[in-house]
């Protein structure tokens, strides 16, 4: 019967021939070694029971094993008993015990240090806080003390204040008195004077009054008629004013344009123009298919002209001395129908050159676009009041779609201002003669009054004492003390044991402490030669048996 037993990480099968040849192996090993050895092993006897060797598992490398110490955690309580603030932060790996225990032993010096330093703070906050306690109390001690010198002090000052007081009062008393009588007489002679005065004074007053009606009341109608002499000067220089400042606003434009009869369709283009009082036109132009009208294009500009008033005739003269264009734009109802769509506007001055030109197709407005071009126009018109001029043609339009559509554009003016009223004539003025007043008597002097002599009592002024303040020791601020502390790992190899059945006790090795003699040599390797040729003979003998 064969049976299998696992040593270290592997196994073997035991055979005779393996047994016989691994105890002559290490007979002559032990046998022939030499030289100086370090370390000894000294391995307990098996018992002869049956061979099996205790299997272990695969050992397991480099899992981490936290490594704790008392002292630190005692350090960390103690800490936090004395107000620390203990934080801990990420774990720490060392590679050996060494590190990690220098690394703890560092931690627990820094947490003693800052319980030290926390503990510090706090009994000098204690002491400052006793000793401004006592300080406190001594200061109260001295105040009370002061407080009551001091009003003894103040109420002997003020008796002495009291009586000395009523002592000035009474004289001042009778010395008013006296000068009382004096001017009492001073101020009824002066306002008997005063009296006379106000007498007079109270009748010119009415005879002004009288003065001053009459006059009003003439003031009045001159006034009156002034008023309604400068309102109709005003409006009669107004209409002049107006006439000769204001003429270009009393010049009007009416615009119009004229097509040519289209032979192929048997229709007229409709322009439309419209002209404000500064001249701004707008030429909106109808855009049609066989359907009807789809669009307008829309043309903006202006007459550059200048208008003066002839004061001499009374007649306006105006200049345009040229047109500008200034945008152009296309607006769509719907989309055309039409199958061309090859569509184009032109503009043109009135020797035939084109100003500008749009193409389109009909489908889509067209935002406002810039032209800005002009071209000089020489045209001088006087007018009379009311008069309409003669037209003037100020542009050529040339739509195209398959058959050119042109058009001249003309405009009329009118020159109407307003009516001059007559001139008016100054008014003749009224005058009133004023009733003569009475002379007033001289102002009288004022009287000199007589003014007592009066004392003056100055009382004494007690100055309190002061108390001696000690003041107050500095409290230290209270510290926010802080330190942190981390978990410690460290790398071990462990080897798991496997469960197996009952077998014979283990082999038990001592290590000795390492020696060295060149004479220990000889006997050491010769009980080991005897060992193991026995060791292989009991093998062999069991196979056997086996």
């Amino acid at each position: 019967m064969k049976k299998e037993n696992s040593i270290g990480r592997g196994y073997f099968r035991k055979s005779k021939a393996y047994g016989l040849v691994c105890g002559i192996a290490l007979t002559c090993v032990f046998a022939f070694s030499g030289g100086k050895v370090l370390a000894e092993e000294i391995t307990a006897p098996v018992l002869p029971a049956q061979s099996v060797v205790t299997a272990l598992a695969e050992p397991i490398n480099n899992q981490l094993q936290p490594v704790t110490s008392s002292e630190l955690d005692k350090a960390v309580d103690t800490a936090k008993k004395a107000g620390v603030n203990v934080t801990t932060t990420d774990t720490v790996k060392h590679t050996d015990t060494a590190s990690a225990q220098a690394d703890l032993t560092k931690q627990t010096q820094a947490v003693k240090d800052a319980t030290a330093k926390a503990q510090a703070n706090t009994e000098a906050i204690k002491d400052a806080t006793a000793q401004n306690a006592k300080i406190d109390a001594e200061n109260q001690a001295e105040a009370k003390r002061v407080a009551e010198a001091n009003k003894a002090g103040q109420l002997a000052v003020d008796t002495k204040n009291a009586a000395g007081k009523a002592q000035v009062d009474q004289a001042n008393k009778a010395a008013k008195a006296q000068a009382d009588a004096t001017n009492a007489k001073l101020k009824a002679e002066y306002e008997a004077k005063l009296a006379e005065i106000k007498t007079v004074e109270d009748y010119n007053k009415a005879v002004a009054e009288r003065n001053a009606l009459a006059k009003q009341k003439a003031d009045a109608t001159n006034a009156q008629a002034k008023a309604k002499y400068d309102k109709l000067l005003a409006i009669y220089n107004k209409a002049l004013a107006d006439r000769a400042n204001l003429v270009a606003n009393d010049v009007s434009f009416v615009g119009y344009g004229k097509s040519e009869t289209l032979n192929g369709f048997g229709q007229k283009t409709t322009d439309v123009v419209t002209v404000d009082k500064n001249g701004n036109f707008v030429i909106i132009e109808p855009q049609s298919d066989t359907d009807g009208t789809f669009g307008n294009t829309k043309v903006t500009g202006k007459f550059i002209y200048t208008v003066v008033f002839d004061s001499k005739t009374n007649q306006a003269v105006i200049k345009i001395t040229g047109i500008r264009l200034d945008t152009w734009q296309l607006d769509i109802t719907r989309r055309t129908t039409a199958n061309n769509r090859n569509i184009s506007a032109s503009y043109k001055d009135l020797a035939g050159n084109v100003l500008y030109t749009r193409n389109f197709d009909g489908l889509a407005s067209i935002g406002v676009q810039t032209i800005n071009k002009s071209f000089a126009l020489d045209k001088a018109i006087i007018l009379s009041d009311g008069q309409t001029s003669d037209e003037i043609m100020f542009l050529k339009t040339e739509p195209k779609w398959l058959i050119s559509a042109p058009s001249t554009l003309f405009a009329k003016l009118t020159y109407d201002t307003a009516d001059i009223p007559p001139k008016p004539k100054a008014p003749t003025p009224v005058v009133v003669t004023p009733e003569a007043e009475k002379p007033v008597p001289p102002t009288p002097t004022a009287p000199d009054y007589v003014k007592p002599v009066l004392k003056t009592f100055t009382p004494e002024v007690y100055t309190p004492i002061k108390p001696t303040v000690k003041p107050h020791v500095a409290v230290p601020e209270k510290l926010n003390v802080t330190v942190s502390v981390h978990p410690v790992l460290i790398p071990v190899t462990h080897t798991p044991e496997k469960p197996q059945p009952a077998t014979p006790k283990q082999v038990k090795s001592q290590e000795v402490l390492p020696h060295t003699g060149e004479e220990a040599v000889g006997p050491l390797t010769a009980l080991g030669a005897i060992i193991l040729s026995v060791l292989s003979l009991a093998g062999i003998k069991k196979n056997k048996e086996n």
